[in-house]
């Protein structure tokens, strides 16, 4: 996924026309695009976020329009469903998020066949971190976002020993899998390994996790950092978990 943005610290009018008019400028490069999505976060937004843009009742109540040859969906996040694709499959999807914050961008990182996604903020501060974590690319200047990209090596260590291990892409699904992920987030903070969400989710992310890995991962590291996981299986005693930190898994 390659994600762009508005670089404004507030939502204003007009920013959601220059959203789709980048848009629509993208899709006519890239020729795989047939489908461009204006993502609100309720209905009570899609006059006020949308109408700028000479959106009318009947759009919204189809969920649908049409500018340039280009099928333009309109979606609220509770009727918004973006399609999978296979890996190495054709992307061919834009998402313009308009006022959406990053708790519910999150709900649709997996979701492969969204090829570009344009954030349109209702406040910068509230997605900096989002932005960052996929080096967004300011739409008006061509720059980006400075990655979070120091995470602790013991931290990128402990990553690629749970990609190894621990089948994280499945969701850490079997209880075994589960406790590795547990006891390394345990002894994370036994050993005080500086820890930061942010960069651990960029590292993870290209380390060949998917999204929701990542962010499962960091998180559970996270909450280890208060309050120890309780074990169920103690399978590993801390002095290994601790050489696994220490060892590079990625050669």
């Amino acid at each position: 996924m390659k994600v762009f943005y508005l670089n404004r610290e507030r939502y204003k009018k007009g920013d959601t026309k220059s959203a789709l008019k980048f848009a629509l400028s993208l899709a006519k490069e890239d020729k795989g695009i047939d489908t461009i999505t204006l993502l609100v976060l309720q209905k009570q937004q899609y006059e006020p976020f949308l109408g700028e843009i000479g959106f009318k009742p009947t759009h919204f109540k189809n969920h649908m329009a049409s500018i340039a040859g280009y099928k333009i969906q309109i979606q609220t996040v509770k009727t918004y469903n973006p399609g999978y694709q296979f890996q190495g499959h054709p992307q061919s999807e834009i998402l313009v998020a308009v006022g959406v914050p990053p708790r519910e961008l999150i709900r649709f990182e997996d979701y492969s066949n969204i090829k570009y996604w344009i954030i349109v903020p209702w406040f910068m501060e509230e997605n900096s971190e989002w932005l960052s974590i996929f080096e967004a690319e300011d739409i008006e200047t061509g720059q980006r976002i400075e990655a979070p990209n120091d995470a602790d090596e013991r931290i990128v260590n402990a990553i690629g020993w749970l990609r190894e291990t621990s089948y994280p892409n499945e969701g850490y699904h079997h209880p075994l899998d589960e406790n590795r992920l547990l006891q390394m987030s345990n002894a994370i903070a036994l050993y005080k390994i500086p820890f930061n969400y942010a960069s651990t989710v960029y590292c993870a992310l290209h380390h060949g996790l998917i999204p929701s890995a990542a962010r499962n991962t960091a998180e559970a590291f996270l909450r280890a950092q208060g309050r120890a996981f309780a074990i169920k299986y103690d399978h590993y005693d801390y002095t290994f978990l601790k050489e696994m930190m220490e060892t590079n898994h990625d050669k």
